[in-house]
Protein backbone atom coordinates (compact mmCIF):
# COMPACT_ATOMS: atom_id res chain seq x y z
CA UNK A 1 0.00 0.00 0.00
CA UNK A 2 1.39 3.38 -0.95
CA UNK A 3 2.06 5.89 1.77
CA UNK A 4 0.08 9.11 1.76
CA UNK A 5 2.70 11.51 0.32
CA UNK A 6 3.66 9.25 -2.58
CA UNK A 7 0.02 8.51 -3.35
CA UNK A 8 -0.78 12.24 -3.29
CA UNK A 9 1.98 12.91 -5.81
CA UNK A 10 0.68 10.34 -8.27
CA UNK A 11 -2.92 11.51 -7.85
CA UNK A 12 -1.86 15.05 -8.77
CA UNK A 13 -1.33 13.86 -12.35
CA UNK A 14 -4.37 11.60 -12.55
CA UNK A 15 -6.60 14.45 -13.74
CA UNK A 16 -6.54 15.53 -17.38
CA UNK A 17 -6.04 19.15 -18.40
CA UNK A 18 -9.77 19.38 -19.14
CA UNK A 19 -10.38 19.92 -15.40
CA UNK A 20 -9.09 23.52 -15.73
CA UNK A 21 -11.74 26.00 -16.83
CA UNK A 22 -11.13 27.83 -20.08
CA UNK A 23 -10.72 31.63 -19.90
CA UNK A 24 -12.29 34.13 -22.35
CA UNK A 25 -10.07 34.62 -25.41
CA UNK A 26 -10.31 38.43 -25.11
CA UNK A 27 -8.67 38.25 -21.67
CA UNK A 28 -5.88 35.74 -22.25
CA UNK A 29 -2.38 36.74 -23.30
CA UNK A 30 0.43 39.01 -22.08
CA UNK A 31 -0.52 42.28 -20.40
CA UNK A 32 2.23 44.83 -19.71
CA UNK A 33 2.92 48.01 -17.76
CA UNK A 34 6.04 50.02 -18.61
CA UNK A 35 8.82 48.75 -20.87
CA UNK A 36 7.83 45.73 -23.01
CA UNK A 37 10.70 43.28 -22.57
CA UNK A 38 11.04 39.89 -24.27
CA UNK A 39 9.29 37.06 -22.41
CA UNK A 40 12.55 35.58 -21.05
CA UNK A 41 13.19 38.72 -18.96
CA UNK A 42 10.00 38.07 -16.99
CA UNK A 43 10.39 34.27 -16.90
CA UNK A 44 13.99 33.80 -15.77
CA UNK A 45 16.40 36.59 -16.83
CA UNK A 46 15.25 39.55 -14.72
CA UNK A 47 18.82 40.89 -14.60
CA UNK A 48 18.38 41.93 -18.23
CA UNK A 49 15.89 44.65 -17.26
CA UNK A 50 17.12 48.26 -17.24
CA UNK A 51 13.85 49.92 -16.19
CA UNK A 52 10.66 49.12 -14.26
CA UNK A 53 8.10 46.82 -15.87
CA UNK A 54 5.17 44.57 -14.92
CA UNK A 55 3.76 41.60 -16.83
CA UNK A 56 0.53 39.69 -16.14
CA UNK A 57 0.34 36.50 -18.22
CA UNK A 58 -3.16 34.96 -18.37
CA UNK A 59 -3.05 31.54 -20.04
CA UNK A 60 -6.05 29.91 -21.75
CA UNK A 61 -5.88 26.91 -19.36
CA UNK A 62 -6.74 29.06 -16.33
CA UNK A 63 -3.21 29.51 -14.97
CA UNK A 64 -1.36 32.82 -14.63
CA UNK A 65 2.07 34.31 -13.94
CA UNK A 66 2.72 37.79 -12.55
CA UNK A 67 6.18 39.43 -12.67
CA UNK A 68 6.92 42.88 -11.25
CA UNK A 69 10.33 44.47 -11.91
CA UNK A 70 11.10 47.69 -10.03
CA UNK A 71 14.33 49.57 -10.80
CA UNK A 72 15.72 52.11 -8.35
CA UNK A 73 19.09 53.63 -7.44
CA UNK A 74 21.38 53.40 -4.41
CA UNK A 75 24.62 55.31 -3.66
CA UNK A 76 28.02 53.81 -4.40
CA UNK A 77 31.62 54.94 -4.69
CA UNK A 78 34.10 54.96 -7.57
CA UNK A 79 37.28 55.63 -5.62
CA UNK A 80 36.44 58.72 -3.57
CA UNK A 81 33.62 59.79 -5.88
CA UNK A 82 29.96 59.26 -5.12
CA UNK A 83 28.02 57.55 -7.94
CA UNK A 84 24.50 56.19 -8.40
CA UNK A 85 24.10 52.40 -8.74
CA UNK A 86 21.15 50.58 -10.28
CA UNK A 87 19.28 47.94 -8.24
CA UNK A 88 16.26 45.73 -9.00
CA UNK A 89 13.51 44.34 -6.80
CA UNK A 90 11.80 41.36 -8.46
CA UNK A 91 8.45 39.86 -7.45
CA UNK A 92 7.02 36.75 -9.10
CA UNK A 93 3.71 35.01 -8.48
CA UNK A 94 1.96 32.13 -10.24
CA UNK A 95 -1.15 30.05 -9.76
CA UNK A 96 -4.71 29.68 -11.06
CA UNK A 97 -7.34 32.27 -11.93
CA UNK A 98 -11.06 32.25 -12.61
CA UNK A 99 -13.33 34.74 -14.39
CA UNK A 100 -16.89 35.44 -13.20
CA UNK A 101 -18.50 38.36 -15.01
CA UNK A 102 -16.22 41.35 -14.44
CA UNK A 103 -14.42 39.69 -11.53
CA UNK A 104 -11.01 37.99 -11.57
CA UNK A 105 -10.25 35.55 -8.74
CA UNK A 106 -6.61 34.60 -8.18
CA UNK A 107 -5.36 31.57 -6.28
CA UNK A 108 -1.56 31.91 -5.89
CA UNK A 109 0.42 28.70 -5.76
CA UNK A 110 3.95 30.11 -5.56
CA UNK A 111 5.40 33.57 -4.92
CA UNK A 112 8.94 34.85 -4.45
CA UNK A 113 10.76 38.13 -3.84
CA UNK A 114 14.32 38.99 -4.90
CA UNK A 115 15.55 42.16 -3.24
CA UNK A 116 18.60 44.16 -4.34
CA UNK A 117 19.46 42.37 -7.60
CA UNK A 118 22.06 44.10 -9.78
CA UNK A 119 20.94 44.47 -13.41
CA UNK A 120 23.22 43.35 -16.23
CA UNK A 121 24.60 46.83 -16.86
CA UNK A 122 25.93 48.94 -13.96
CA UNK A 123 27.61 52.31 -13.64
CA UNK A 124 31.41 52.27 -13.26
CA UNK A 125 32.45 51.60 -9.66
CA UNK A 126 29.19 49.88 -8.63
CA UNK A 127 29.41 46.49 -6.93
CA UNK A 128 27.34 43.62 -8.26
CA UNK A 129 24.88 41.87 -5.94
CA UNK A 130 22.87 38.66 -6.39
CA UNK A 131 20.19 39.97 -4.06
CA UNK A 132 18.28 38.07 -1.38
CA UNK A 133 15.49 35.58 -2.06
CA UNK A 134 12.37 35.22 0.01
CA UNK A 135 9.46 32.83 -0.50
CA UNK A 136 6.15 34.58 0.13
CA UNK A 137 2.83 33.02 1.12
CA UNK A 138 0.03 34.72 -0.79
CA UNK A 139 -3.62 34.32 0.17
CA UNK A 140 -6.28 34.05 -2.58
CA UNK A 141 -7.59 37.44 -3.70
CA UNK A 142 -10.17 38.93 -6.06
CA UNK A 143 -10.41 42.02 -8.24
CA UNK A 144 -12.62 43.67 -10.84
CA UNK A 145 -11.57 44.44 -14.40
CA UNK A 146 -12.60 46.26 -17.55
CA UNK A 147 -11.45 45.71 -21.13
CA UNK A 148 -11.34 48.63 -23.56
CA UNK A 149 -9.50 48.19 -26.81
CA UNK A 150 -6.02 46.98 -25.97
CA UNK A 151 -6.18 48.03 -22.30
CA UNK A 152 -6.95 45.85 -19.28
CA UNK A 153 -7.76 47.89 -16.16
CA UNK A 154 -7.52 45.75 -13.04
CA UNK A 155 -8.52 46.77 -9.51
CA UNK A 156 -7.06 44.26 -7.06
CA UNK A 157 -5.43 44.39 -3.62
CA UNK A 158 -6.38 48.09 -3.30
CA UNK A 159 -4.37 49.00 -6.42
CA UNK A 160 -5.70 50.13 -9.81
CA UNK A 161 -3.43 49.24 -12.73
CA UNK A 162 -3.85 49.74 -16.49
CA UNK A 163 -2.14 47.05 -18.61
CA UNK A 164 -1.55 47.16 -22.37
CA UNK A 165 -1.70 43.99 -24.45
CA UNK A 166 1.56 42.90 -26.04
CA UNK A 167 1.37 43.37 -29.83
CA UNK A 168 0.82 40.20 -31.82
CA UNK A 169 4.15 40.52 -33.62
CA UNK A 170 7.33 39.32 -31.93
CA UNK A 171 8.38 41.85 -29.33
CA UNK A 172 11.71 43.58 -29.87
CA UNK A 173 14.10 44.39 -27.02
CA UNK A 174 13.55 47.83 -25.55
CA UNK A 175 15.96 50.63 -26.41
CA UNK A 176 18.89 50.72 -23.97
CA UNK A 177 18.48 52.98 -20.95
CA UNK A 178 21.37 55.39 -20.38
CA UNK A 179 23.02 55.15 -16.93
CA UNK A 180 22.14 57.87 -14.45
CA UNK A 181 24.78 60.63 -14.24
CA UNK A 182 27.50 60.32 -11.62
CA UNK A 183 27.35 62.72 -8.67
CA UNK A 184 30.61 64.25 -7.44
CA UNK A 185 31.41 66.98 -4.98
CA UNK A 186 35.11 67.04 -5.91
CA UNK A 187 35.37 66.91 -9.71
CA UNK A 188 32.81 67.49 -12.46
CA UNK A 189 33.61 64.22 -14.27
CA UNK A 190 35.32 60.89 -13.68
CA UNK A 191 37.17 58.82 -16.27
CA UNK A 192 36.73 55.12 -15.43
CA UNK A 193 39.83 52.97 -15.25
CA UNK A 194 40.45 50.45 -18.01
CA UNK A 195 38.72 47.10 -17.33
CA UNK A 196 40.89 44.24 -16.13
CA UNK A 197 41.85 41.52 -18.57
CA UNK A 198 39.09 38.96 -19.06
CA UNK A 199 39.53 35.61 -17.35
CA UNK A 200 38.21 32.57 -19.19
CA UNK A 201 35.84 30.73 -16.81
CA UNK A 202 35.91 26.97 -16.34
CA UNK A 203 33.43 25.04 -18.53
CA UNK A 204 29.96 24.85 -17.00
CA UNK A 205 28.71 21.43 -15.92
CA UNK A 206 25.34 20.21 -14.61
CA UNK A 207 26.98 17.54 -12.45
CA UNK A 208 25.81 17.87 -8.85
CA UNK A 209 22.93 17.43 -6.44
CA UNK A 210 19.79 19.37 -7.36
CA UNK A 211 16.74 20.16 -5.22
CA UNK A 212 13.72 19.81 -7.53
CA UNK A 213 10.26 21.31 -7.09
CA UNK A 214 7.42 20.23 -9.39
CA UNK A 215 4.63 22.85 -9.41
CA UNK A 216 1.32 21.47 -10.68
CA UNK A 217 -2.17 22.99 -10.68
CA UNK A 218 -2.95 20.75 -7.70
CA UNK A 219 0.10 21.43 -5.56
CA UNK A 220 3.91 21.16 -5.33
CA UNK A 221 6.06 18.03 -5.02
CA UNK A 222 9.73 18.09 -3.98
CA UNK A 223 12.57 15.67 -4.78
CA UNK A 224 16.36 15.58 -4.92
CA UNK A 225 18.30 14.45 -8.00
CA UNK A 226 21.94 13.44 -8.40
CA UNK A 227 22.88 14.48 -11.94
CA UNK A 228 25.87 13.47 -14.07
CA UNK A 229 26.99 15.63 -17.03
CA UNK A 230 29.17 13.71 -19.52
CA UNK A 231 30.70 16.94 -20.87
CA UNK A 232 29.32 16.32 -24.36
CA UNK A 233 25.77 17.54 -23.82
CA UNK A 234 24.36 14.41 -22.21
CA UNK A 235 22.72 14.20 -18.76
CA UNK A 236 21.68 11.25 -16.62
CA UNK A 237 20.72 10.90 -13.00
CA UNK A 238 18.47 9.50 -10.32
CA UNK A 239 16.27 11.05 -7.66
CA UNK A 240 14.29 10.37 -4.49
CA UNK A 241 11.30 11.94 -2.77
CA UNK A 242 9.14 11.21 0.25
CA UNK A 243 8.62 7.57 1.20
CA UNK A 244 9.05 5.26 -1.83
CA UNK A 245 8.96 7.92 -4.54
CA UNK A 246 11.85 7.35 -6.99
CA UNK A 247 12.90 8.84 -10.31
CA UNK A 248 15.42 8.77 -13.16
CA UNK A 249 16.56 11.55 -15.50
CA UNK A 250 17.96 11.29 -19.03
CA UNK A 251 18.48 13.94 -21.70
CA UNK A 252 20.45 17.01 -22.72
CA UNK A 253 22.25 19.73 -20.78
CA UNK A 254 20.59 22.18 -23.18
CA UNK A 255 17.49 21.78 -20.98
CA UNK A 256 15.38 19.12 -22.75
CA UNK A 257 15.19 15.78 -20.96
CA UNK A 258 12.89 13.07 -19.64
CA UNK A 259 12.11 12.15 -16.05
CA UNK A 260 10.56 8.84 -15.06
CA UNK A 261 8.79 8.60 -11.69
CA UNK A 262 7.61 5.55 -9.79
CA UNK A 263 5.96 4.79 -6.48
CA UNK A 264 5.18 1.19 -5.77
CA UNK A 265 3.65 -0.23 -8.96
CA UNK A 266 2.63 3.18 -10.33
CA UNK A 267 4.69 4.99 -12.97
CA UNK A 268 4.69 8.37 -14.73
CA UNK A 269 6.76 9.90 -17.53
CA UNK A 270 7.57 13.63 -17.77
CA UNK A 271 8.79 15.48 -20.87
CA UNK A 272 10.83 18.54 -19.84
CA UNK A 273 11.68 21.67 -21.79
CA UNK A 274 13.58 24.50 -20.14
CA UNK A 275 16.98 26.05 -19.50
CA UNK A 276 19.89 25.83 -17.08
CA UNK A 277 21.26 29.14 -15.80
CA UNK A 278 24.25 28.57 -13.54
CA UNK A 279 23.00 26.74 -10.45
CA UNK A 280 19.32 27.04 -11.43
CA UNK A 281 17.04 25.23 -13.87
CA UNK A 282 13.54 26.35 -14.86
CA UNK A 283 11.26 24.61 -17.31
CA UNK A 284 7.84 23.19 -18.05
CA UNK A 285 6.77 19.56 -18.20
CA UNK A 286 3.99 17.44 -19.64
CA UNK A 287 3.10 14.26 -17.77
CA UNK A 288 1.90 11.04 -19.38
CA UNK A 289 0.90 7.58 -18.20
CA UNK A 290 2.90 4.48 -19.26
CA UNK A 291 0.29 3.80 -21.97
CA UNK A 292 0.86 7.29 -23.44
CA UNK A 293 -2.28 8.99 -22.07
CA UNK A 294 -1.64 12.73 -21.64
CA UNK A 295 -2.03 13.97 -18.06
CA UNK A 296 -1.50 17.34 -16.41
CA UNK A 297 1.57 19.52 -16.96
CA UNK A 298 3.32 22.07 -14.79
CA UNK A 299 6.64 23.76 -14.02
CA UNK A 300 9.91 22.36 -12.68
CA UNK A 301 12.45 24.43 -10.75
CA UNK A 302 15.78 22.95 -9.66
CA UNK A 303 18.48 24.55 -7.50
CA UNK A 304 21.97 23.05 -7.26
CA UNK A 305 23.34 22.29 -3.80
CA UNK A 306 26.59 24.31 -3.95
CA UNK A 307 27.79 23.01 -0.57
CA UNK A 308 28.83 19.72 -2.18
CA UNK A 309 31.53 19.18 -4.80
CA UNK A 310 29.97 18.49 -8.23
CA UNK A 311 32.54 15.80 -8.98
CA UNK A 312 31.59 13.86 -5.86
CA UNK A 313 27.85 13.75 -6.36
CA UNK A 314 27.74 11.35 -9.29
CA UNK A 315 30.32 8.86 -10.46
CA UNK A 316 28.85 8.09 -13.86
CA UNK A 317 25.79 7.84 -16.05
CA UNK A 318 22.60 6.27 -14.76
CA UNK A 319 20.58 4.04 -17.05
CA UNK A 320 16.77 4.25 -16.74
CA UNK A 321 14.95 1.00 -15.99
CA UNK A 322 13.83 -1.11 -18.94
CA UNK A 323 10.11 -1.12 -19.63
Amino acid sequence: MLRHSAFLFLSIFSLTSATLAAAPAALTGEWLIGTAYPANIYDKDAEGAQSSSTRLLLRPDGTYALTDLQLSYIPGYFGSYLVTCETLNVFTESGKYQVTGNKLSFQPGAAQKRIGVSPGRLNAGCKRFEGTRETVKQAPYQGTFTLAGGTLTLNARSVRQAYSRRPAETAKPAAPVLPAPSISSVRPAVTPASPAALITPAPWTATGTWAARFDTPNGPVEMRFSVYDDGEGGLSGSGTGDDDLRGWLLGSSAGQFKIGLSSGDDELNLELSGRFSGDRYEGTFQASAPDGEALLGGRLTMLRDTSTSPSSTSSGPVTPPRR
